[in-house]
């Protein structure tokens, strides 16, 4: 019985470790919640869809419109970030007005999901430091806005494990772990930190890059943050000659 063995402390200990485990750490929320998926006339919620990990194959579009911009209509899309996903998106750079970037910030102690020897987060800076500098015109004149997600599980790994084994000497434990104050300051800082080294990657100092800090499986967070982009690239089109 699942609710049985996950009450057992040893059990709680070792789902810990599912960096190591290569588990889908979003599974606890169905543990914690398995009275109310297993009953007879459960409804997913929108949480529970969320939580399924499903990475992306190929491309998928979509086209919104917005009434507060006279119903401009944006297509969006969606690219896989698997490895050998990448070698689509330059396809899709041009006519290209603005590119979210999205990170996950519980990936420090995570092997990349199709190579257990990579570092998860190291594959993203690395990955987005060739994108971000590539010869496309069409990228290098686009907005650009960087998502750090999965703040909430982020925070719970965060004030247990400090990001050296992810930096190495590039990260000074003192300051950013062992010298803290409390979890909040150990929370903020190692999330700037890790924004800092994305930020390190550009080489076009003068590029405007706007961050957001989000929990994917929080609808009002994520609701927030399409329209401060939308807007974004509503008003930089608004500056550009015609």
């Amino acid at each position: 019985n699942i609710k049985i063995l996950w009450v057992l402390p040893e059990i709680k200990a070792l789902f810990d470790e599912t960096a190591k485990l290569m588990l889908n750490g979003p599974c606890g929320h169905f543990f914690d919640s398995m009275d109310r998926i297993s009953a007879i006339d459960y409804q997913p919620t929108d949480k529970d869809i969320l939580m399924q990990r499903r990475p992306t194959t190929g491309l998928i579009e979509d086209t919104i419109a917005m009434e507060e911009y006279d119903s401009v209509r944006f297509k969006i899309v969606d690219v896989g970030g698997q490895q050998n996903e990448r070698k689509k998106w330059i396809h899709q750079f041009e006519n290209m007005e603005a590119v979210c970037y999205v990170i996950s910030l519980s990936a420090f102690d995570e092997p990349l999901y199709e190579d257990e020897e990579t570092n998860s987060l190291q594959d993203a800076i690395e990955t987005f430091r060739v994108t971000v500098n590539g010869e496309s015109h069409w990228f290098k004149r686009s907005s650009l806005f960087i998502i750090f997600n999965k703040r909430d599980l982020f925070e719970q790994k965060i004030v247990n494990k400090s990001l050296k084994e992810c930096f190495g000497d590039d990260y000074d434990e003192d300051e950013y772990y062992n010298e803290c104050k409390d979890d909040k300051e150990k929370i903020e800082k190692n999330v700037e930190f890790i924004k800092q080294q994305f930020m390190n990657q550009i080489n076009d100092k003068g590029k405007t890059v706007v961050t957001f800090s989000t929990c994917a499986y929080e609808e009002l967070e994520v609701q927030d943050v399409f329209p401060q982009i939308l807007k974004n690239i509503v008003e930089a089109n608004k500056s550009v000659p015609s």
